[in-house]
């Protein structure tokens, strides 16, 4: 039956009954019957830019009020699942403004219209339009990880020649990982509490079985001057306890940053998925040295593009190399840098 002879109950009937099945599919983490791809007129979905369909992120609309600060954090004032009768009509178109007032901050946030630090200035909508002119990659409703996949994947195949679709099932699928595997045969230590904890990682094998959970089968904690050290398969992190710290007794202060630590690293050591070949690190070398030279430029004359865009490139390619459903796809790859 075509749309036009259905009356307006019945249009509104037929798209509840699509919403509350579209609500049942993303509970159980089910595709939608409308990708983009198939829609006829574009979408901007803010959902998926800010990568809130991902396990690790996934968030409400009400979890973005309260972290936005936003005054008044509403619940829909009846069930989904209830009629709505005429004396409730206001109740839920005040819940529903609350809602569309929530999705335009969220939409400010994405433009970069916020004082918020780690938004302010940074349109995303805009470095989308501009990857899609600059390398045709339309990534309009990509997240931040998945457009440097994507990058990374094109230019591999332009350097190669190779296939995208044969590339993206390629992968190196690992049973086990001898951790002394991953240490540079330079590396010497001097302090006898260092080396000890070398000689542990040089002696731990992972059980690297695709679905099998790694992150906690390496674990070691050090206390050294004073400062708790904890190390295990993501590298070693510590943290000082609060305080203030003061120039004194001849000591100083050195606060250090390195500029692309992970991709430097394995430009660096020449390290690549084992299925990709020396190519991958002629690619990730090549937006390594691109992205320095852009940023090197005085700002006027930069390439934001490429500085912005390759960033994502080569800071999210690396977590990609522990998915198993990425074509980056190699723990061992992974470990050599983070055991670095």
């Amino acid at each position: 039956m075509s749309w036009s002879n259905l009356s307006g109950c019945q249009i509104a009937n037929k798209i509840y009954k699509y919403a509350q099945l579209t609500i049942e599919k993303s509970n159980r983490k089910e595709f939608s019957d409308y990708p983009q791809w198939k829609m006829q007129i574009g979408q901007i979905d803010l959902y998926k830019i800010h990568h809130f369909d991902g396990m690790a992120k996934t968030s409400s609309l009400k979890d973005l009020e309260f972290n936005m600060r936003m005054i008044k954090l509403e619940e829909m004032p009846i069930d989904h699942s209830q009629y709505v009768f005429e004396k409730d009509i206001d109740l839920v178109l005040n819940y529903n403004k609350n809602d569309v007032e929530a999705t335009c901050q969220l939409l400010d946030y994405t433009l970069g219209n916020t004082e918020h630090p780690s938004y302010k200035g940074q349109n995303k909508i805009e470095l989308r339009r501009s990857l899609k002119k600059k390398f045709n990659l339309d990534c309009l409703n990509f997240n931040d990880v998945k457009i440097g996949e994507q990058l990374i994947l094109q230019q591999y195949c332009k350097l190669t020649g190779k296939d995208v679709w044969a590339v993206k099932k390629l992968k190196t699928y690992r049973s086990t990982i001898e951790l002394k595997n991953c240490i540079p045969h330079w590396i010497n230590l001097k302090t006898l509490e260092f080396k000890k904890v070398l000689n542990i990682i040089e002696n731990t094998i992972v059980d690297a079985t695709p679905g099998v959970k790694q992150d906690k089968q390496f674990s070691y904690n050090l206390i050294y001057n004073g400062v708790s050290i904890d190390f295990g398969l993501g590298g070693c992190h510590a943290c000082n306890k609060p305080g203030i710290y003061e120039i004194k007794n001849g000591r100083i202060i050195i606060d250090l940053d390195v500029s692309s630590l992970y991709p430097s690293i394995a430009v660096t050591l020449g390290l690549y998925p084992e299925h990709l070949g020396k190519e991958f690190l002629e690619v990730y070398g090549w937006m390594v040295k691109t992205r320095l030279i852009e940023k090197a430029k005085p700002k006027d004359q930069r390439d934001n593009v490429i500085i912005n865009g390759f960033k994502l490139a080569l800071n999210g390619s690396y977590g990609k190399t522990g998915e198993e459903t990425s074509f980056l796809y190699d723990p061992l790859y992974k470990y050599k840098i983070t055991q670095l």
